[in-house]
């Protein structure tokens, strides 16, 4: 079985720059030859630049009904936008006036948290959070969009709001909003 994302990329792929192309030449190449009268070179040039795609879609078609490209089977294949399945986010603005060492230390005791190791200590994500970025903006702040793990429990997550919003660093706290649209609130 072809995933939906193979089989929809791979087909994409092959119309935008094989199938599209050869039909445009071999209705250039049936034009012409109509032009100098010459129909059964006419005849079959255009009868090939319009089997092409119609067998192209038809093979789509037909791996679609023998269930060799499930990808309507949301069970196995299903489609969604990358991130949909963290559904909890803060997004948070420190204030202009703290220093890079000031944000580094907050990273490391807020958003994560060290585990002992026999040759050092390793830094991974606090309880609750699966990552955290810090989106560009245009503006000198420091944006940082926190989004919580999906089997995050609430205390872990509202443990982490509370440390954020505490925070005298920080400027200004969304829940919910993507990193974009915080330019739009402001």
């Amino acid at each position: 079985m072809l995933l939906g994302y193979i089989a929809s990329m791979t087909y994409g792929l092959l119309l935008l720059f094989l199938i599209a192309p050869i039909s445009v030449v071999f209705l250039i190449g049936a034009i012409v030859a109509g032009i100098k009268n010459n129909a059964v070179y006419a005849g079959a040039l255009l009868l090939s630049c319009l089997l092409l795609p119609s067998s192209f879609f038809g093979s789509m078609k037909l791996l679609d009904v023998v269930g060799l490209a499930e990808y309507r089977n949301p069970e196995y294949n299903e489609m969604r936008p990358i991130g949909s399945e963290l559904k909890h986010h803060i997004v948070f603005i420190f204030d202009t006036k703290a220093t890079q060492e000031e944000i580094r230390t907050f990273d490391e005791t807020v958003l994560r948290k060290t585990i002992p190791q026999p040759n050092g200590v390793v830094l991974v994500f606090a309880d609750g959070v699966c990552n955290f970025s810090y989106p560009e903006t245009r503006s000198r702040a420091t944006v940082v969009d926190v989004p919580f793990c999906v089997d995050a429990t609430e205390e872990q997550e509202q443990k982490i709001r509370d440390q954020i919003i505490s925070s005298p660093l920080i400027q200004t706290a969304f829940e919910d909003v993507a990193p974009g649209e915080v330019r739009k609130l402001k």
